[in-house]
């Protein structure tokens, strides 16, 4: 198979398929080149077209037998002369490109041409085009020949055609996205679980005792110029901001910290924590 992009560039019409058909051989000229044998030593090759962004069709190319054979299910067409032409001229310049030695007129005089299209199921809407087409390839790929009572129009629609492609093409894509995990198989709750060992459970208990040792850090306030909580403030307890400035924690001796204590006014002493006091011991008569 060759991808729809090959006569699309092959054969240029420009991007909404309206100017006049330009035959552009370098465009194309390395596609297949990766092939051990080349796009020449290939048994056939099958080829969709985008007729002018309009309508698809396609061809089929038998190496051994040298015939170019188009199915249109419109029918047969005048029209489609070119894109036989276009295909038999590509197969010439492939030829002189791979064996320049060899006669590139006498080798290409031995190929026929034939629009099919009588043969193939007839399209009546103006929509099916697409899925005619892929359907005739995939039948061609088979190997089974195409005639006009093959299949009918009405059966895409009694068989859920298009469907059964949208499947195909979702199944076939790399990229399709992954179940989620209500649609993932649930494990078997009647097996019993395996028991975890001592060093995943020693693991797991210090992992927890972590991040609740970092949670209790971000939950405290630590006041500026100490790493020591001496209180918590707010913004929205009134006082000045000279009264608040004394509740910093400065690298000071005990002497002033307990003067600057025995000073601060009763409005202000709400804000550092309370004083505890220690339990005297009973004594024994």
């Amino acid at each position: 198979f060759f991808s729809t992009y090959f006569f699309s560039r092959l054969l240029d019409t420009g991007p909404h398929g309206t100017q006049t058909p330009s035959y552009k051989f370098d465009e194309v000229k390395r596609w297949g080149d990766r092939l051990s044998n080349g796009i020449l030593g290939v048994k056939e090759l099958i080829i969709p077209i985008n007729h002018r962004n309009v309508h698809w069709l396609c061809l089929k190319v038998s190496m051994a037998n040298k015939t170019i054979m188009l199915w249109d299910s419109s029918g047969v067409k005048e029209s489609n002369q070119l894109y036989l032409n276009t295909m038999l001229r590509y197969l010439k310049d492939k030829f002189r490109a791979t064996s320049p030695q060899e006669d590139a007129d006498d080798w290409i005089a031995q190929w026929t041409t034939l629009d099919d299209s009588a043969n193939c199921p007839r399209q009546y809407n103006g929509y099916d085009c697409g899925v005619f087409t892929i359907v005739n390839m995939t039948l061609l790929a088979q190997n089974i020949p195409l005639s006009n009572t093959l299949y009918e129009e009405q059966d895409f629609q009694n068989l859920d055609t298009r469907r059964r492609i949208a499947y195909l093409l979702w199944e076939a894509s790399s990229n399709r996205p992954q179940p989620t995990s209500t649609n993932r198989p649930q494990l078997d709750r009647a097996l019993p679980s395996k028991r975890p060992s001592s060093s995943t459970t020693k693991a797991g208990s210090s992992s927890t005792k972590e991040r609740q040792k970092r949670r209790r850090q971000n939950n405290r306030r630590v006041a500026v110029g100490s790493n020591r909580l001496r209180g918590k403030v707010t913004y929205d307890d009134p006082g000045p901001s000279d009264q608040l400035t004394t509740l910093l924690n400065r690298k000071r001796n005990a002497a002033s910290v307990a003067i600057e204590e025995s000073a601060l006014p009763a409005m202000t002493q709400r804000h550092a924590p309370k004083k505890r006091r220690r339990k005297k011991a009973s004594q024994d008569c």
